[in-house]
């Protein structure tokens, strides 16, 4: 998950089910695991770095600025 945060505890967070790196390797190299994974993901794959990089862009530039943000 990435995470921006100010002083007063609030944040913009990303948090994608899971992204294809070592980190998650475990999971999404077990054929069966991957499948029941998958099947809960509307959209029927698993999140690439590329797919996360533009909103995690976005949040940490001026341009979001306006997004709002949740108390954490």
């Amino acid at each position: 998950m990435i995470v921006r945060a100010s002083l007063d505890g609030i944040a913009n967070a990303i948090s994608p089910s899971i992204v294809r790196t070592a980190f998650s390797k475990e999971i999404w190299s077990d054929d069966a695991r991957e499948k029941a994974l998958l099947a809960k993901i509307p959209a029927g794959r698993i999140a690439t770095v590329d797919d996360i990089v533009g909103a995690a862009i976005l949040l940490a530039s001026p341009g979001g600025a306006y997004i709002p943000a949740r108390p954490c």
